[in-house]
């Protein structure tokens, strides 16, 4: 994490919410292009009230429902070159991020399915290449990626999934060194029991915005319990985190959680999802860090925790 950033609640929306669908080949270039920045300006402006601190679009959101292969590939540079100025000038007036995911050209040229991050300046932060397209991606002449990106904010990392990502492990154990504070995941599939099973694998939280109708998206906790999601009648989620956390287990952590409780009180939230034997410590107070809060009153982290009993099992087997 930079020096800059600070672990706090932040404000998330999913705008999971279906591209609009294709009219036909009568349309110009430009008109269909123009149709699509307005119909993701109208859709952004309305959780603007909220006044949110990042903005995740769904999987390919500037794709039109229905087109056909040709026209897609056609227009998506047109595409590029308007979606992306507009966001950018959306991101710096409401002075949040925006995770705008698409078929987009790298630094060389190279058409991949990504997400790229833009900061509160309109600028781009970072982005994430999908590592694992379905096997017909690559007609339309997409590239895979290669391995994990964090991006860094000012609330913390943020990792990133898309759609079919989500089934590899490979590259949840990418991100597992990496640390992220929050994984985005846009998508047009949901995954399941995936979701929550990637936020407690990297203690992380978990954003998704799918886009299709009758899927949800939803958020995470980094014990893999559900804070919100959209519904049949919204297609749009919007709620907040709290990056200033970490997982610990029960297991020689229940005298230091009661004494930190006793000291804190509601400067401190232990959540515990019930069975999983971990529970999650937030720091309500963004100038008091958790990770201060562990070392002083003795409670060990869940992957220290593991590591070290991965060390004495060792010992015991030789």
């Amino acid at each position: 994490m930079s020096e800059q950033a600070s672990r706090r609640p932040v404000v998330v929306s999913a705008v999971g919410v279906v591209p609009p669908a294709y009219p036909g080949p009568g349309r110009s270039e430009d008109r269909l292009v123009d149709a699509m920045v307005a119909f993701w300006r109208s859709e952004i402006e309305a959780v603007l009230p909220d006044r949110p601190d990042l903005i995740l679009l769904p999987e390919l959101c500037d794709r039109y429902e229905g087109i056909d292969p040709a026209a897609r590939i056609a227009l998506q540079p047109a595409m590029q070159a308007a979606m992306r100025p507009a966001l950018a000038e959306l991101a710096r007036s409401a002075s949040c991020y925006l995770g705008y995911a698409s078929a987009m050209p790298d630094a060389d040229g190279i058409w991949r399915n990504a997400v790229t991050v833009i900061d509160r300046s309109g600028v781009e932060a970072g982005s994430y290449a999908k590592n694992w397209l379905v096997v017909t991606e690559t007609e339309f002449g997409l590239v895979p990626g290669c391995g994990p990106a964090v991006i860094e904010t000012d609330f913390g990392r943020i990792g990133a999934a898309i759609c079919f990502d989500l089934n590899f492990l490979e590259l949840l154990e990418g991100y597992r060194p990496l640390q992220p504070d929050l994984m985005i995941f846009p998508s047009r599939y949901h995954g399941g029991t995936m979701q929550p099973y990637w936020a407690y694998q990297l203690r992380s939280h978990f954003v998704a915005s799918v886009g299709v109708g009758n899927l949800t998206s939803d958020a995470w906790s980094p014990v893999g319990r559900r804070i919100a999601a959209s519904t049949n009648y919204a297609p749009t989620v919007t709620t907040m985190i709290n990056t200033n956390c970490a997982v610990v287990h029960l297991d020689f952590n229940r005298p230091g959680l009661k004494a930190l409780k006793r000291a804190r009180g509601r400067a401190v939230t232990i959540t515990d999802p019930g069975e999983l034997g971990a529970v999650m410590i937030t720091g309500e107070d963004p100038a008091v860090p958790v990770a201060g809060l562990l070392a002083e009153y003795e409670i060990e982290p869940l992957d220290a925790y593991f590591e070290r009993s991965r060390h004495h099992n060792d010992r015991h087997r030789r």
